[in-house]
């Protein structure tokens, strides 16, 4: 009916970024039983390491190329050896095929997980 005045409108979904403009992701987040951290990954480096990034996300460079998920393995390899977590603790949540990654640390603690960040070399100062 027309009228009746119990007319909702319609929940709003999530837009994509405009042209020139990102989506704000934070760098590193507790959740529910875990922690979420942003990386940005550098496939077939010489040598395998990380650093923290100036959003207390890591930057992390490995060995593996970029094919059939070498690199996102070596990643969570990387990131569970640097947290003292499993490999199977380590998850990729969102990009697999692209260089920027949201994994979920699995089981770790907020205050752990930035206690290993605050530990980590800052970009620039290797």
């Amino acid at each position: 009916e027309s009228g009746s005045g119990d007319h909702r409108p319609a929940p709003r979904r999530p837009t994509s970024p405009r042209l020139g403009e990102s989506l704000v992701v934070p760098a590193a987040s507790a959740v529910p039983n875990g922690f979420t951290l942003t990386v940005r990954l550098h496939p077939r480096s010489s040598r395998e390491f990380a650093v923290r990034t100036d959003g207390e996300g890591l930057e992390a460079w490995v060995n593996a190329p970029p094919v059939e998920g070498v690199a996102n393995l070596a990643l969570r390899r990387l990131v569970a050896d640097l947290f003292g977590l499993g490999v199977g603790r380590v998850v990729v949540l969102s990009g697999e095929k692209g260089r920027l990654k949201h994994l979920r640390l699995e089981g770790m603690e907020r205050d752990a997980a930035e206690a290993v960040l605050a530990g980590l070399p800052t970009k620039g100062k290797t």
